[in-house]
């Protein structure tokens, strides 16, 4: 049995905080409120919680609705 405090652990496979907020940085451009990134986490990232300083962004990731076509 290997110890885990001597050993390497293995990596996740998760994306690190800072991945995270360089992609949204990326899609959506600068935060709305910046100041709420300060209680993003290393944990949040990991779960896909995004944070809340890109909620009331002008920007939506949905696609516009298509009119009907006539039947």
């Amino acid at each position: 049995m290997s110890d885990f405090q001597t050993h390497p652990q293995p990596r996740t496979f998760a994306p690190s905080k800072e991945d995270v907020l360089q992609n949204l940085q990326y899609f959506f451009g600068a935060p709305v409120s910046p100041e709420k990134l300060k209680d993003y986490s290393e944990h949040h990232a990991t779960t896909y919680h995004f944070p809340d300083a890109y909620a009331g962004q002008n920007v939506s990731i949905a696609p516009e609705p298509t009119t009907q076509l006539p039947h």
